[in-house]
């Protein structure tokens, strides 16, 4: 894990009903304590996994209502702990809430940083995260369906298949070299044919 704590607006620039700022990082929620406090009054890092808590968030005394959710490392999109602030849509006060979270220690992420640290703790695979941006920018229902498939992580299953193939196949060309003697050529030679004939496929 990284030691930085990183924000980013989540949702796209514009005016709507709903803005998500992201804090993804060690210091997430002690971060997002300093100016959440949730209606029933308990702190984020009490709260429940994935809940909703409703409450209101101080940005330079501007109070805002909204919504919280904690996601506790590991169980997260990044494997660190998430903190995911839902505001009124609108640049300003999502803006507002990332210079606030700036300002308790969290860097700005850059772009992808997100799907970076998912990938370099174990949370997702390179193709499925590039299955999740072709989802995000499908046109068409096949598109999509495509996409879906690589997030879920097909991709990485037929190659992980085709290793297997490959292994078996020099695993069988290896007793044939060391133990000439013990081995049906014929069958073997057959069999390993067979399993890079399907590793090609």
């Amino acid at each position: 894990m990284t030691n930085s704590t990183i924000v980013a607006i989540s949702t796209p620039n514009g005016i709507g009903g709903i803005s998500i700022v992201r804090l993804s990082g060690p210091s997430a929620i002690e971060i997002a304590d300093e100016f959440f406090c949730a209606k029933n009054k308990t702190k984020l890092k009490n709260a429940q996994h994935a809940r909703m808590n409703f409450g209101e968030f101080d940005i330079d005394g501007v109070k805002e209502k909204g919504y919280a959710v904690v996601f506790f490392a590991p169980n997260s999109f990044t494997g660190e702990n998430i903190v995911e602030m839902q505001v009124h849509g609108g640049t300003l006060i999502a803006t507002k809430i990332v210079e606030e979270c700036v300002a308790c220690g969290a860097k700005v992420a850059g772009k992808g940083d997100f799907s970076k640290r998912a990938f370099e703790n174990g949370k997702a695979s390179l193709d499925s995260l590039e299955g999740m941006i072709d989802m995000i920018h499908a046109e068409s229902e096949s598109e999509l369906r495509a996409a879906a498939r690589l997030y879920a992580g097909k991709l990485k299953e037929e190659i992980e298949k085709s290793e297997d193939e490959i292994l078996e196949a020099l695993s069988g060309i290896e007793v044939g070299i060391d133990y000439p003697d013990e081995v049906d050529e014929e069958p073997t030679k057959s069999e390993v044919f067979e399993r890079i004939e399907s590793a090609k496929n």
